[in-house]
């Protein structure tokens, strides 16, 4: 695939609402039927792995505000730079996909078989609107979210179908004859030459069509009203036409040029405002040429920036670290002149006196005066070594100094070179492979290998401590406070953490976290077994206390029978 480089700085927003609701319409021909194999996240985006579809690959983008979906045979990222996500939906079918209105969302009907404690259909939101996650995972009936993938800086899952408010009007079912506000435009401007005013209209109209219209994006609105000149009768008109177009499903996908704008725009539609454009044959098509000269060049632009920014970091660091040492340089070149004022000093020594702030004598050739200057409140013998000792440390640090300044202007050139070889990578891959490590979040993200767990469902997961040791790490130290934490109740036994836990998690997989932990006790032998059930937050170590050891400020008992996941019966 061909990539074409893209200036991001006057970027039009790519995901609109008619294309949105356009790729809902047609997706659902080309994806019904197909099953999800596997869900890979990456830095910026993540894609599913398809199985029984044209679409070997589907990705979604969600590196800045805009977000972007394309089809693709081969996946952007490998594997290795990838983690799973959205586990829940793998080895799910697509049961078919939606359009949330012209609200920029899809909505994916998914039919899953499988899984130990029942079978269950969900649904799979994909959001481009930038401040919800990109994509959640929700059990259905009930809309209780599952999982969720996104930028860290994404707001929670919303409901299913939660969508901001609705406009007044929408595309796809305008009336016949303008509203009135927008009849209002064609009030004349006397004070204002004819361009002016025309274009004043235009601008109102704009604003105007994107307050009151579902499904006209702001680049859309404005390009309509510059087409009809601000006249309320040919922006109707012209309305009307994409309106009906889109009801009838009557798409034709193009990418437009704007002018005075770097990039194009895909529009499902033929617009009615004359730009240079081109045309496709059906939708993989314009999708692959979108990819390839729009969404991958601005998330490869997107990686670019923040590798080179931590170079850029390290060759201000660099420059200035030179300027540092070149200062230090200048002041370590004066040891021949501390040297020489304290020889002066030795010499005059006779006419030193205490309490003098600078002293001035004749240099040793007679032709011209030295003013030296002295501390007033060291005594002459003290000045003397003072200009000794700065002498000193100036010719021992002067070699050292030079050899510094040459390694710092090595490494400033070898980061500039690398800088610069970096800001011509054009593949996302090995732009990933420089991405700085994410930082680390502190030791509750670490899962040692050595603790034992079990997969409840796409969400939860139950960890269980098998000694004191493990007990008193699993839950001081991996567990995060939302977590819930169990411990049968008068009996030594393990620790067990349910992670996912939340307000909305199911009464029977808390019981099976409850379950495990009577299981893994000295009471797993009993018929009933009452358990402790506590947010993490609420439990504490007493200072100076045994590992294992654990007081709980808030809790409650859970009684049930000991067993494990894996146990048919639990269900």
């Amino acid at each position: 695939m061909r990539l074409t480089r893209v200036s991001t700085d006057r970027m039009i927003p790519q995901m609109n609402s008619l294309t949105v609701y356009a790729l809902g319409r047609e997706l659902d021909g080309l994806l019904r039927g197909a099953r999800i194999s596997k869900t890979l996240a990456f830095h910026g985006g993540f894609v599913f792995r398809l199985e029984g579809s044209e679409c070997a690959f589907l990705h979604i983008l969600h590196h800045g505000r805009e977000r972007a979906l394309f089809a693709a045979a081969e996946p952007i990222v490998s594997a290795g730079r990838c983690r799973e996500c959205l586990k829940g939906a793998n080895g799910a079918g697509i049961a078919g996909v939606r359009p949330l209105g012209m609200d920029r969302v899809l909505l994916l009907d998914l039919d899953r078989t499988g899984g130990w404690e029942k079978d269950a259909a969900l649904l799979l939101r994909i959001d481009f609107l930038p401040f919800n996650a990109a994509a959640a995972l929700y059990r259905v009936p009930g809309g209780r979210p599952l999982e969720s993938v996104g930028p860290a800086r994404s707001g929670p899952a919303p409901a299913p179908e939660d969508a901001p408010p609705r406009k007044r009007l929408s595309i796809l079912s305008l009336p016949a004859e303008p509203p009135d506000d927008l009849d209002l435009l064609r009030g004349s401007t006397p004070d204002l030459p004819d361009r002016t005013a025309a274009l004043s209209k235009a601008r109102r109209a704009a604003a105007w069509m994107v307050e009151t219209i579902g499904g006209v994006d702001p680049a859309a609105a404005r390009l309509i009203a510059r087409a009809g000149g601000g006249d309320p009768e040919i922006i109707w008109n012209s309305l009307r036409s994409i309106g009906s177009a889109a009801e009838k499903e009557k798409w034709s996908w193009r990418l437009y040029s704007p002018p005075g704008a770097q990039g194009r725009i895909l529009y499902p539609l033929e617009m009615p405002f004359d730009l240079p454009s081109r045309p496709f044959p059906g939708l993989l098509s314009a999708l692959e040429a979108a990819a390839s000269e729009i969404y991958i060049p601005s998330f490869v632009d997107h990686l670019r920036t923040i590798v080179s920014s931590s170079a850029a970091g390290d060759i201000r660091r660099l420059e200035k670290l030179s300027a540092n040492i070149g200062g230090d340089i200048d002041r370590a070149e004066r040891s021949r002149e501390m040297r020489h004022f304290g020889n002066l000093l030795v010499t005059y020594r006779h006419m030193m006196k205490p309490g003098l702030a600078e002293m001035t004598v004749k240099d040793f050739s007679g032709d011209r005066t030295v003013t030296i200057p002295l501390d007033p409140s060291k005594t002459p013998d003290e000045n003397i070594q003072l200009y000794f000792k700065r002498a000193r440390k100036g010719e021992r640090g002067l070699l050292l100094l030079r050899n510094r300044r040459r390694a710092a202007e090595r490494e400033l050139r070898e980061k500039t070179r690398i800088s610069e070889e970096r800001a011509r990578i054009d593949d996302p891959d090995e732009l990933l492979s420089l991405l700085p490590p994410p930082p680390r979040r502190g030791r509750r993200e670490e899962e040692p290998a050595r603790f034992k767990r079990f997969e409840l469902d796409g969400r939860h997961t139950v960890f269980v401590g098998r000694n004191d040791k493990e007990n008193d790490l699993l839950t001081h130290r991996i567990a995060s406070p939302g977590d819930l934490w169990f411990h049968a109740q008068g009996s030594p036994g393990s620790h067990v953490i349910l992670r996912g836990a939340s307000p909305s998690t199911p009464k029977r997989l808390i019981e099976a976290a409850a379950s495990v932990a009577a299981f893994f006790s000295k009471a797993r032998h009993s018929t009933t077994v009452p358990v402790i059930c506590a947010e993490k937050r609420y439990v504490r170590k007493p200072r100076k206390s045994k590992p294992g050891t654990a007081v709980c400020l808030r809790s409650r008992t859970i009684f049930v029978r000991p067993r494990l996941p894996d146990d048919r019966g639990d269900g």
